[in-house]
């Protein structure tokens, strides 16, 4: 029997009831070292007794807690970086949250185990649990998870105790999966405040971040980081700015020409990471930063230089303003740098401002001559981009000129600035000088006829006939711009006028009365010559009475008296002197009156002298046939006396014979009256 103290033991009370299921004392002194009293009874040998102890030892057994889990991103180190498997983990870093503060490794064993029945039975162990390769295994969310079994047992004692084991997991998460076939970034090489040589392939203000869209490929609550160096990428030394990178001389790999075109190319490594739960980073990958060169163009190039013509929208060839400018003859200019197979790489375009050569907006034409300038010396912008070089076109805007529209000489023909009407080479006075001029300047002069004869090199030419006649003006010095002026020249000449042309009607021949003596000049049946004429009379009897008449264009003087007149012909393209002719224009009045008035005082023949007449007789007769007076041609006419007496008023007679001194004209025969009134 047994007994918890030797009094119960002595007493034979309060044996302990069951000993299959004891509990010990829960004194504390006597928690772990409990005494047992025993009491023997032999029951064959009249119940002998004997006694006995011993003590009861309990251990407690080991703590073991829970240790947090491994929540890893996937590494490489098996070769890829999406299969859920890690390598080097160590399981035993977990040993002091899994014994706690009141427990070391001096006393106990901790061990892992793949399984649960392992951590009991002390099977299925993981040796290496300092450098651990978990098991792949993906669940949903590709997440791999591997549950890891933990053993304590007591290190000392023939016990051994053993904590039933606890578990924790290793939590692999997939990394973020970045592209090995970036696109390279192309930046163009541009000038800054720093930095001004645009060929040197060093850039400032790279945006890098301009990236990240291609990077992520869709990805959100994602970063990219960027690195200079795989070291870097390595270590997450990241660029800091990397809105603003420069590229780095000692990571660049430049051109061993720097004339060619061909781009400074540095590597730029990158990392993307999960910004949410996991935060796993991606392995690092590159792309190519390029740094192409702007076009290699001069810094300068000459003026677009052209003579004034009449292609502009004025037809003015004095305003400085063309019309046909061809901007594309620049482009050798401008890229003579390169050799002509070249030139297809470059786009070259033209603008009339510098922001909108920056911009590429509003280029101007230059397939075809169809550019007018706004004005003199107006300033052309070039935009030469180099479009071989993609995925990037660099630009270069410095160059610029200007459209400088050179005068054509300036000179005059004849007097005139334009010669618009003819001139005139009158045959009567030949030759005529056609003269062109510009005293403030030196011209070289070639004049030519119709048929391109060449007639002169002087600035006069001298023509006898009719006909176009050029003179081209050739500036010496300094633009060598050349004015031609055609000048037409037409002949004419003074008046030929025969008394011939001429019809007189007058009472000379019985055709005509008072009423309607008339001169007429046929000009249609008769060549006066080439001129363009006008015509005028002059009365040389009497300009009181009857004046002369002035220039007019119609070769007809009507309702005239009888008299000397002189045809005047002029020639309105200015041949002179003017060609005259003296006419007589007979006329026998009805009537006069010899009242010393001085009008009508005499009777006589109008329009007969000697010089027409130089052989006449003028017989006046009374109405009783009596001879009363013989008129001399030249005389005052008759006064109406005879005798030196004065003959009363009355109807007169006269008989006049004239023999004219043009021996192709008749003699003039005529008989009649006239009235001497007196009053």
């Amino acid at each position: 029997m047994f007994y918890e103290s030797t009094e119960d033991r002595t007493a034979s009370i309060n044996e302990i009831p069951d000993i299959t299921k004891h509990r010990n004392n829960s004194d504390p002194a006597y928690a772990n070292n409990q005494t047992i009293f025993v009491r023997i009874k032999n029951k064959n040998n009249n119940d002998c007794t004997g006694i006995g102890q011993f003590t009861l030892t309990v251990k407690p057994v080991p703590l073991a807690n829970t240790p947090d889990d491994f929540i890893l991103c996937d590494d490489e180190f098996s070769g890829t970086t999406t299969d859920g498997q890690n390598s080097g983990i160590d399981l035993r870093s977990r040993v002091v949250q899994i014994l706690g503060s009141t427990q070391t490794e001096t006393d106990y064993i901790v061990s892992f185990h793949t399984s649960a029945a392992g951590a009991k039975m002390n099977t299925d162990i993981i040796i290496n649990d300092t450098d651990f390769t978990n098991e792949a295994g993906f669940i949903a969310g590709n997440i791999s998870e591997q549950t890891i079994y933990v053993r304590v047992q007591d290190r000392n004692g023939p016990l051994k105790c053993v904590k039933n084991p606890v578990s924790f997991k290793i939590i692999v998460n997939p990394i973020p999966a970045v592209s090995n076939t970036i696109s390279p970034f192309a930046v163009c090489d541009i000038a800054t405040s720093s930095d001004s040589d645009t060929r040197n392939r060093i850039a400032q203000n790279i945006d890098l971040t301009s990236k990240d869209s291609e990077i992520l490929a869709g990805k959100t609550n994602h970063r990219v980081a960027y690195y200079a160096t795989q070291q870097d990428a390595q270590d997450g030394n990241e660029i800091a700015n990397p809105t603003d990178f420069q590229n780095i001389t000692s990571e660049t790999n430049f051109p061993a020409d720097f004339n060619t075109d061909n781009p400074g190319v540095e590597t730029i490594f990158f990392k993307v990471f999960d910004l949410g739960g996991n935060q796993c980073e991606s392995i690092f990958a590159t792309f190519q930063l390029l740094i192409y060169p702007e076009p290699n163009i001069p810094i300068n190039i000459s003026d677009y230089s052209d003579c004034d013509n009449t292609s502009d929208s004025f037809a003015n060839d004095a305003n400085g303003i063309n019309g046909d400018i061809t901007l594309k003859n620049k482009i050798p200019e401008i890229l003579a740098n390169y050799q002509p197979a070249e030139f297809a790489d470059f786009s070259v375009t033209f603008y009339t401002s510098l922001t909108d050569a920056e911009s590429g907006n509003t280029a101007l034409a230059i397939d075809e001559n169809i550019f007018e300038n706004d004005a003199n010396n107006q300033t052309i912008y070039v935009r030469v981009e180099n479009t071989k070089n993609t995925p990037i076109a660099c630009v270069n805007t410095k160059l610029s000129f200007n459209i400088n529209i050179k005068s054509l000489p300036s000179f005059t023909v004849m007097g005139e600035e334009n010669i618009d009407a003819p001139q005139i080479v009158c045959l009567n006075d030949t030759p005529l000088t056609l003269e062109a001029e510009n005293p403030a300047a030196t011209y070289d002069y070639i004049w030519t006829n119709e048929a391109g004869t060449t007639l002169g090199n002087n600035a006069t030419l001298q023509v006898t006939t009719a006909g176009k006649y050029t003179v081209i003006a050739n500036d010496q010095s300094p633009d060598g711009c050349s004015r031609e002026r055609t000048i037409v020249v037409n002949e004419s000449n003074i008046a030929t006028l025969l008394e011939s042309f001429i019809t007189i009607i007058d009472e000379s021949n019985n055709l005509s009365s008072n009423d309607n003596i008339s001169i007429s000049i046929d000009t249609l049946s008769n060549d006066l010559g080439p001129g363009d004429y006008q015509f005028a009379l002059k009365n040389d009897d009497n300009q009181d009475r009857f004046p002369s008449i002035g220039f007019q264009d119609e070769p007809l003087f009507e309702n005239l008296e009888g008299g000397i007149y002189t045809i005047i012909v002029n020639d309105k393209n200015g041949c002179s002197p003017d060609t005259t002719l003296q006419i007589s224009v007979i006329q026998f009045p009805k009537f006069f009156t010899p009242n010393g008035d001085g009008k009508n005082d005499t009777w006589g023949v109008k329009g007969a002298n000697k010089i027409f007449y130089p052989n006449s007789s003028i017989n006046i007769f009374n109405r009783f046939g009596k001879l009363v007076a013989q008129v001399p041609i030249d005389s005052q006419g008759w006064n109406g006396t005879y005798n030196g007496k004065t003959l009363p008023s009355d109807d007169y007679w006269f008989n006049i014979q004239l023999i004219p001194a043009n021996t192709s004209k008749s003699p003039i025969l005529k008989k009649g009256h006239f009235s001497l009134l007196r009053r």
